[in-house]
């Protein structure tokens, strides 16, 4: 079991597999409630309206569980994703050499959308593996208590022989989901930049991007198709070997036979039977589904815990500078900034020369405020509310890190990036005013 894997055990999805439990009880118990009033249906009259009595009442006692199950089930979907990102946070907080376009590209589209959505996925599918199972399960044994315990036998060898196709097609099962979980990682990546390409509205790139999307597109199309028919015919293979067994089992207990009573108990069971046939083909075909979610799932743990790279080879200090001097290591960058409680730092240099990933080394203590390009995800206690402009956005946040008397440095990335020049000398001036109180450390547009 994989690390994502274990985030669907929790509270929420016990509550709501204990009452599913209870509602296949209720369910199989109908079952018998109805089959035992029609042995009493020539014999004792008043009895047999007894058990029919008992029968309609858990038609409506079902509904209960079923709600409460249902209800729980809802939950268990928001707790698991809940989990897996609370995890990801604690595993992965402060990795700011992460905050580069590429792994913003190959991993944010995994752990947003994609983990809610297999979250959803994989909850729902154990959902209904473990409901199926408990529903044939019991049935089987209501009818075999009901008709005769030899029909139990039947259901075994049926179950058995499903078993043995499942073990042997199961490597060609797994090796074809990730077949098709890797074309849809190649469309995954291919959407991560979409956005980029279509507002950019450049012809060239965007003919690259979308000839790039639609091969992948058609790749993973394919693949799934593929898959789909040859999971459908291990499924119906399955199925249709088993329900010859279940049938074959039925005429010879039918043959045996030879009274009225006996006769109606049996046609009384038979749509229980049926569903039990038909649950095995549901069965089997949540059985695969699962398979290729389990592999969505491992996709999903390399997402959990990301590696960081030595990002000291991007920085080229021989093309930057701090407040005009040139350095020739990091820690004398660092050296010369600590030297003072306050004061503002301004990095500059050449495009593609490292200034925010220099920005991101020279983080360290506990008492700062790290502000991205992105800065209006940060959040504090008086920076809600719609800004007019992004010139009021910056002057909202600065006003914020002002007033946090527990907060000595701030490090701020292109912040002024989105400006037009009055914002911009304006904002410029309150950062000038805070680097009286406060240590700044910036890199700046332009």
């Amino acid at each position: 079991m994989t690390r994502s894997m274990g985030y669907l055990g929790n509270k929420d999805a016990y509550v709501s597999l204990f009452w599913l439990l209870i509602m296949q009880v209720i369910v199989a118990l109908s079952t018998y409630l109805i089959a035992t009033s029609m042995k009493y249906i020539t014999t004792d009259l008043d009895t047999a309206y007894f058990y029919m009595g008992l029968f309609v009442i858990s038609l409506f006692v079902v509904y209960f569980p079923s709600a409460i199950s249902s209800i729980y089930l809802e939950r268990w979907k928001i707790s698991s994703q809940k989990s897996y990102i609370s995890n990801f946070t604690f595993l992965n907080f402060g990795k700011r050499y992460l905050d580069r376009q590429k792994y913003k590209d190959e991993h944010e589209g995994w752990v947003t959308t994609e983990s809610i959505l297999l979250y959803d996925e994989a909850t729902e599918s154990i959902y209904q593996i473990l409901g199926t199972a408990l529903n044939t399960l019991l049935s089987i044994i209501m009818v075999s208590l009901i008709l005769d315990v030899s029909i139990l036998l039947w259901y075994l060898l049926a179950i058995c022989l499903v078993t043995v196709i499942k073990i042997f097609s199961k490597k060609k099962i797994e090796a074809n989901a990730s077949l098709v979980q890797n074309k849809r990682s190649a469309v995954i990546s291919s959407l991560s930049r979409m956005w980029v390409n279509t507002i950019s509205g450049s012809p060239q790139t965007f003919d690259n991007w979308q000839k790039s999307f639609t091969k992948n597109s058609e790749n993973w199309k394919q693949r799934a198709a593929s898959n789909e028919l040859f999971l459908m015919c291990i499924s119906s293979f399955s199925a249709m070997s088993a329900l010859i067994i279940l049938c074959t089992g039925n005429i010879l207990y039918l043959t045996g036979l030879n009274s009225p009573e006996a006769i109606a108990v049996f046609v009384v069971t038979l749509p229980r039977q049926v569903q039990i046939m038909q649950n095995t083909f549901r069965f089997f075909d949540n059985y695969l589904k699962w398979i290729g979610i389990s592999q969505k799932m491992q996709n999903l743990d390399q997402h959990l815990e990301l590696k960081v790279e030595d990002a000291s080879q991007y920085i080229k200090l021989n093309h930057i500078s701090v407040n005009g001097s040139q350095f020739d290591s990091i820690d004398a960058v660092k050296a010369f900034i600590n030297n003072k409680p306050n004061g503002r730092f301004t990095i500059t240099g050449k495009n593609g020369a490292g200034k925010s990933t220099l920005l991101r080394s020279l983080v360290e203590g506990e008492k700062y405020v790290f502000v991205p390009s992105s800065f209006r995800d940060l959040e504090f206690t008086n920076l809600r509310g719609n800004a007019s402009s992004d010139g009021e956005s910056v002057r909202k946040l600065l006003d914020s890190i002002h007033h946090l008397e527990d907060i000595d440095t701030l490090y701020l990335d292109e912040w002024d990036a989105s400006l037009d020049i009055d914002n911009k000398a304006r904002m410029h001036a309150e950062v000038r005013e805070l680097a009286e109180k406060k240590r700044i450390i910036e890199v700046v547009h332009g």
